[in-house]
């Protein structure tokens, strides 16, 4: 059966508009791999080289003190201590894939797997940026609030009590439109503080000729869920850096975060083609506590399921154009839920 629905759709069939609007996201993709010959499809670091991520079987004697030993790691943070799962480090010289594949046969591991680096693939610079003023035109008189008629959704709900939270690049704090909006349940994952600003640096980190390439586009994500849901409340968790750079131990983090801070709905606009153990059970945890995963798609135009949005615990989210057809660039398939006007917006 194929799940692809077109957003207007939901609202006439009664569910509710908080969660089905906050869908209007980047369909970016972010991305994940190991770095040997069967994962690795460009010169990129896919993890981070000396970092690794192992959870306990829960009816083990075995500690995590043991597996360090055994393995001369050393555990340099836990993600959920009831579950069992820890960010370990490993010695500069060594390939943590080779000490993954050790791991494999350890039977008193679930799992083990690179901390992953997600990245903002598509996400493209020269449309992304700081807020361009005070004139709110541009931003109320979008093609796509007529397709999702949202003058009628807005009358059964403008978000009143809901809160979002974003997961990317951080939230331009002083922002004009998002400042009176955003909760005092923030932080910043990449820098460790409570400021997840979403601001420049001034340096290419990652050595692509391009200088901050990806700043701003957690304050466009921002945006469009203040445009359809204005009085929701957006939690800004910064995961990603200047360059839309992120490891998936910091994503789990925050998906953590956001749950037990009062988050309703949580936006992902990143993705992989690959399935990491600890992400899903991060988006598990959540789901569990009611909170609704958004995450996009992806653009590649294929029908390759994109992870989490291919996840059972999430809600994918695809772009169709102005004229209601598909995106040239969107993903397709029926692990998808939905469909939403993306381009131009």
């Amino acid at each position: 059966m194929n799940r692809q629905i077109w957003l207007p759709q939901f609202i006439t069939i009664g569910l509710s508009v908080l969660v089905l609007l906050f869908l209007t996201m980047f369909s970016t993709q972010a991305r994940r791999a190991y770095a040997d010959d069967d994962y690795a499809d460009d010169d990129k670091e896919e993890y981070v080289s000396n970092e690794l991520v192992v959870k306990l079987k829960s009816k083990t004697r075995a500690t995590i003190d043991d597996i360090n030993a055994d393995y001369g790691t050393y555990t340099i943070d836990t993600l959920a201590p009831e579950m069992r799962i820890f960010l370990l480090g490993a010695h500069q010289q060594e390939d943590v894939t080779e000490l993954i594949d050790e791991m494999e046969d350890d039977l008193r591991l679930r799992y083990a797997e690179p901390n992953f680096i997600g990245e903002l693939l598509e996400g493209d610079p020269r449309s992304i940026g700081a807020w361009g003023g005070y004139d709110r035109v541009p931003f109320v008189e979008q093609y796509a609030l007529d397709m999702l008629d949202i003058t009628s959704a807005q009358q059964i709900s403008r978000g009143d009590g809901v809160v979002v939270a974003i997961l990317d690049t951080g939230i331009q704090l002083q922002h004009p439109e998002l400042a009176g909006s955003l909760t005092a349940a923030r932080y910043d994952f990449v820098d460790g503080d409570t400021i997840p600003d979403d601001i420049a640096n001034h340096i290419d980190d990652d050595g692509d000729g391009i200088v901050d390439e990806m700043v701003g586009h957690g304050t466009h994500a921002a945006g469009v869920v203040h445009l359809v849901a204005p009085d929701a409340q957006i939690m800004p968790l910064r995961v990603l850096d200047t360059e839309g750079l992120g490891d998936f131990f910091s994503i789990a983090e925050a998906i953590d975060y956001a749950s037990s801070n009062g988050a309703h709905v949580i936006n992902l606009s990143l993705g992989t083609t690959l399935e990491s153990d600890m992400l899903q059970e991060a988006i598990q945890r959540a789901t569990r506590r009611g909170v609704v995963i958004v995450a996009a798609a992806g653009n590649k135009n294929n029908s390759q399921e994109q992870y989490p949005a291919a996840a059972e615990c999430t809600l994918a989210v695809t772009s169709v154009n102005p004229n209601d057809l598909k995106s040239s660039f969107a993903n397709f398939g029926d692990w998808i839920n939905i469909a939403a006007p993306v381009e131009s917006i």
